[in-house]
């Protein structure tokens, strides 16, 4: 984790919005995307952000604001002798947010590739735009 910017209680896992960065797919029901993260500090944790962008920038019908997303903070199973990583292992802290209840804005302008891993389909400069997404959590926070 060398190299990346401290924020808070740990070390944060910006996007690449270089013009090699490439945006994968994460839109299929059952899928789970997940960033491990040191946390060097206890307290609670009051916000998340993620980014994202979408394929030749069509958004959502109801824009960047108008989707709904699951977050969950989950145990850690350590890495042992069956799998040499480290992995999910429990549910700890669960919210879903819907349209209004977090604040989205672009933050990148710039062309960007595209891959969806299930097709499997590689789109060079797909795309320009990225986008910020921040949940802000005041009830109940994961401490």
């Amino acid at each position: 984790m060398a190299g990346r910017p401290r924020n808070g209680r740990h070390w944060a896992q910006l996007p690449d919005l270089s013009s090699t960065g490439i945006d994968v797919v994460v839109y299929y029901f059952g899928l789970n995307v997940g960033d491990d993260f040191l946390c060097t500090a206890t307290g609670p944790i009051t916000d998340i952000h993620l980014w994202g962008s979408f394929k030749n920038d069509i958004l959502p019908k109801d824009g960047p604001g108008g989707l709904t997303f699951y977050i969950s903070i989950w145990s850690n199973a350590p890495a042992d002798a069956d799998k040499p990583f480290s992995r999910p292992q429990g549910i700890l802290w669960n919210r879903t947010y819907g349209p209004g209840q977090y604040t989205v804005s672009r933050v990148y302008e710039s062309t960007e590739g595209w891959y969806q891993p299930r097709q499997p389909e590689y789109i060079p400069a797909d795309h320009k735009y990225a986008y910020q997404y921040n949940f802000c959590i005041e009830d109940e926070p994961f401490v």
